[in-house]
């Protein structure tokens, strides 16, 4: 995971960023540190499989079994 940081001063300074990265993330999950004039955000990389879905293929009429396999 790449990290950023932004130097935040005053209190009442509102500081707004966006990020393009090449990975889908779960903001929901997403945690804000800021600690010693520095800020430091954490948001984790969603897993590629997390929303697929299983298909059924057939050929010729007949349905073929398929295993699924977890990559870790």
């Amino acid at each position: 995971m790449s990290e950023t940081r932004i130097r935040v001063a005053p209190k009442d300074i509102e500081y707004v960023a966006g990020l393009a990265l090449a990975w889908p993330v779960k903001p929901d999950k997403a945690q804000a540190i800021y600690e010693n004039g520095l800020l430091g955000i954490e948001v984790p990389f969603k897993d590629p499989m997390e929303d697929a879905v299983k298909v059924a293929i057939t050929a010729g009429g007949v349905k073929i079994e398929t295993e699924t396999k977890k990559i870790a």
